[in-house]
């Protein structure tokens, strides 16, 4: 009987004097864990997300020929909206502003993170009235409730990080920078996105004619010079440019236009009205052909306008000749001179 009579039982239905020693050991320990979440809490009021606007421009244009680690551009943001009241139960909060781009490297002073553009990274500035400095940001501050004014100023700094072929938009598919309170159980209090995306464009070469005043002397020429279709032999000459900063290449458009008779879109030159020779006129050929004169005209897609070819860095020449031409009817000797303003836009 006395093994039957088992005493735990006993235990269990314990006397009312331990069992409220044991809900009081109980409520002291809840009540201290319960304590130090109230101490690691902070509140977060007014704006949180902010989008960031380009006073600027949304285009960016860099030089791919740059060496690998060069800085290549600055982009300056800025925005405004309500102030961020962070209130915590303790002093001493950890704030700290990172980014949720795929991180590239880190160097001493800054981090820096992908573009979504090959060979382009960025790195981030942040300007606050309570902080500023460069992603990753860490700022302690000594008071527990502390105001992030409503205006933020931003910069983003492009670097090259290898080669770069083409241009790209750089997304608005990450928080550029997220702040949050590092001791106080990560509590975000900041969110920074692009208003929109950042267009970055390759800055090509720049081309420049060697000798922007061309003479070419097509010499003393006799009526026995005109070959059977009425021509006579072709003085080459070329147009010669130097082509200097920037990477690839830029297509050359070319437009020769009529000195005399800007409005003539024929493949026929006039003489000068100062000229004696008539029943003559001058053609002009380019490596395609005879060239139709037009007019003098910005961009691409003129009348008689025709690409030459792709610019590097470097020479480029673009390769002409010119020949007289009979006119039907007679033919009179004497000084037969013309001129042409050439035009060139590049794309």
């Amino acid at each position: 009987m006395n093994t039957i009579t088992y005493r735990a039982p006993r235990k269990f239905y314990c006397p009312a004097k331990t069992a409220k020693k044991i809900i009081m050991t109980l409520v002291v320990m809840g009540g201290s864990f319960f304590s130090y979440a109230a101490l690691a809490s902070c509140t977060v009021e007014g704006a949180i997300d902010r989008l960031m606007d380009n006073t600027d421009s949304w285009i960016v244009q860099v030089d791919g020929s740059a060496p690998v680690g060069s800085f290549l551009a600055l982009i300056k943001l800025n925005g405004s909206l309500t102030d961020t009241i962070i209130t915590c139960d303790a002093t001493g909060s950890e704030l700290e502003i990172n980014s949720d781009y795929p991180l590239v490297f880190t160097t001493p002073d800054y981090n820096v993170y992908e573009s979504g553009i090959p060979g382009i990274g960025m790195g981030f500035y942040i300007s606050t009235n309570l902080f500023s400095g460069k992603a990753p940001h860490l700022f302690t501050t000594l008071s527990d409730t502390y105001t992030i004014e409503s205006f933020i100023s931003n910069e983003i700094a492009l670097f090259k990080t290898g080669e770069i072929l083409t241009g790209g938009k750089i997304l608005p598919t990450h928080i550029a920078m997220r702040g949050t309170i590092r001791n106080h159980d990560y509590t975000n209090f900041l969110n920074i996105t692009l208003a929109q995306p950042i267009t970055v464009t390759i800055l090509r070469p720049t081309c420049v004619a060697n000798t922007p005043i061309l003479n070419v002397n097509l010499g003393e020429v006799n009526i026995s010079d005109f070959n059977q279709s009425g021509r006579t032999t072709p003085q080459n000459f070329s147009i010669d440019l130097n082509c200097t900063g920037g990477s690839g290449t830029r297509d050359v458009h070319v437009t020769l236009t009529d000195a005399n008779s800007p409005a003539n879109a024929s493949t026929q030159l006039n003489l000068s009205p100062n000229s004696g020779a008539q029943g003559i006129a001058l053609e002009v050929h380019n490596k395609f052909g005879a060239v139709s004169f037009g007019p003098d005209l910005s961009g691409t897609g003129n009348p008689g306008q025709w690409l030459d070819g792709a610019a590097g860095v470097g020479s480029y020449s673009i390769p002409l000749s010119v020949n007289y031409v009979r006119l039907p009817g007679p033919i009179k000797g004497g000084t037969a001179n013309s001129g042409v303003t050439y035009t060139l836009n590049y794309d």
